[in-house]
């Protein structure tokens, strides 16, 4: 094992760390039946029509865009993360999502039929993935109207946790597990369901007290949690969570299991992980993201959500290229970790700078942090390995 995070403060590797690349094998497990038996036949007719000249990790950029338009669309589609998202809106984004997780998992089939797998392949769509997974639950928040705070922290928190602990799972096991039930799958899935349902009979339907529209056996046992006066949208993520927190659990069981650097040290690694969780979220319960009013304010919902993002996207690169590069594990997480840190405690306590110039300063730092990050990685597996990243490559063509 050799040291992450070295020379520069922001560095990830030495050059000599690459020479790792060379032992590469893509290992992964997916057991789920809804994968299995419809949507991987589906997948695989679909990549029976992609050119061999379209280069793997150009399909998974493509596929990328769609949620990423959606989340550019947000905020000024759905001041507020309160108002009723118009039935364009959420059709764009339901079919976008279902166009982004059939791409996402094409490519892989592309990259064996021209023969062109490589640890870039998994580098540059885990990234993409990691990224997705809090611009597209920012934008299922809004669909659901759950507002600007804690309701959609929690959705951000639904996506986030279980993709950090696959992919802590995955450094010390060295197989990402998909189990029978998981985001990448099911989850998007009912994600898209929730849109396409949201664009048809429109989204007033989640704002309803859940005491008016479901059965008795589930009212009881709302009510035995102290939920039964909740709404329909506060009710469906709760029910969401319930996958989650087993998701994590197997995660963490699997690691401690199979991890050969003891079993505290695997656990004392999510640390950071955890700090940055704890330091988003006094970020959001202190920090002053809109005022509510006839002229909703889009950009600070828009700035706050996004170094949410890109600070994520930066923490579980650093986790995947330690794990491809067979690094120690970035016990600090980023140097990038101190802007939640900084905004957190301004907002809660120091009171320095105001909210609004916080944050946008924090974007700036957060944006040139992750594209230095994005740039030094991609451009060094791509030189050691002697390959384009979006291209194939003439002898393979």
């Amino acid at each position: 094992m050799r040291a992450v995070g070295t020379g520069t403060w922001l560095s990830v590797y030495r050059v000599h760390d690459l020479a790792a690349l060379g032992q590469y094998k893509y290992s992964a497990v997916d057991d789920s039946y809804l994968s299995l038996w419809i949507l991987n036949p589906f997948w695989t007719w679909v990549a029976s029509f992609m050119p061999p000249w379209l280069a793997p990790n150009m399909i998974t950029l493509i596929g990328f865009l769609f949620p990423l338009l959606s989340y550019c669309l947000v905020f000024a589609t759905v001041p507020h993360f309160t108002d009723s998202p118009p039935p364009w809106y959420c059709y764009l984004f339901g079919l976008g999502l279902f166009f982004y997780q059939t791409m996402d998992n094409v490519d892989g089939k592309q990259a064996r039929a021209t023969g062109t797998s490589s640890p870039l392949g998994e580098l540059f769509d885990h990234g993409c993935d990691a990224v997705n997974v809090v611009i597209t639950a920012v934008v299922t928040a809004a669909v659901l109207r759950l507002g600007y705070g804690l309701g959609t922290f929690g959705v951000i928190l639904m996506g986030v946790v279980p993709f950090y602990f696959a992919s802590w799972e995955e450094y010390h096991t060295g197989t990402l597990y998909l189990g029978v039930i998981n985001g990448p799958t099911e989850g998007i899935i009912g994600v898209v369901g929730v849109a396409l349902a949201s664009g048809y009979f429109g989204s007033d339907f989640w704002l309803l007290p859940a005491r008016d529209v479901l059965p008795g056996p589930a009212l009881a046992a709302l009510d035995a949690i102290g939920a039964g006066g909740w709404a329909l949208n506060e009710v469906g993520v709760l029910c969401f969570s319930a996958p989650v927190i087993f998701t994590v659990a197997a995660s963490v069981v699997s690691a401690v299991r199979k991890t050969k650097k003891g079993s505290g040290l695997a656990l004392a690694q999510l640390i950071p992980f955890a700090v940055y969780v704890l330091s988003c979220g006094v970020w959001v319960v202190s920090a002053e993201v809109s005022d509510v009013s006839d002229a909703p304010d889009i950009v600070q919902p828009l700035v706050h959500y996004t170094v949410m993002t890109l600070v994520f996207g930066e923490l579980v690169g650093r986790v995947i290229t330690a794990h491809l590069l067979k690094l120690h594990f970035p016990v600090y997480g980023s140097p990038v970790l101190l802007i939640p840190i900084a905004l957190a405690a301004n907002s809660a306590a120091l009171h320095w700078v105001a909210d609004r110039g916080a944050a946008q300063a924090a974007l700036v730092v957060a944006a040139f942090a992750y594209l230095h990050f994005v740039l030094h990685v991609i451009s060094g597996f791509c030189a050691h390995l002697d390959i384009p990243v979006l291209t194939i490559p003439k002898a393979k063509a």
